[in-house]
């Protein structure tokens, strides 16, 4: 099975990809550390994410914003996949009122 994981350098996203990654024939993840824009280096995943590809060698992160509908569309047509996980989610409400079109519009790529 090759899965696709989004948000994986998160909580959830990186806890699917340990738990699968025994199950898995290949597991690439999507994530564009906006955690560390929004909370700054105390939220930054990368960390996380060099942690997942040393574990798990069946594991590789893609630098990309699922926002950015050219990108995603370009990744799904180079990589044939058999399952995806979507665990990419707005990491704060409260930055989120002050912020709400981060939600919606692509293009501003966090420290990756």
């Amino acid at each position: 099975m090759r899965m696709l994981v989004t948000g994986a350098g998160g909580l959830i996203g990186s806890e699917v990809v340990s738990y699968f990654s025994g199950r898995c024939e290949s597991i690439t993840g999507l994530d564009n550390n906006m955690r560390a824009d929004f909370f700054g280096p105390e939220g930054d995943v990368r960390w996380n994410i060099a942690k997942l590809e040393t574990s798990y060698a069946n594991f590789k992160n893609r630098i990309c914003d699922i926002r950015d509908k050219d990108a995603v569309q370009a990744f799904f047509r180079e990589q044939p996949l058999d399952v995806v996980v979507h665990c990419a989610a707005q990491p704060s409400h409260d930055l989120a009122a002050s912020r709400p079109l981060d939600d919606f519009h692509g293009g501003r790529l966090a420290s990756a």
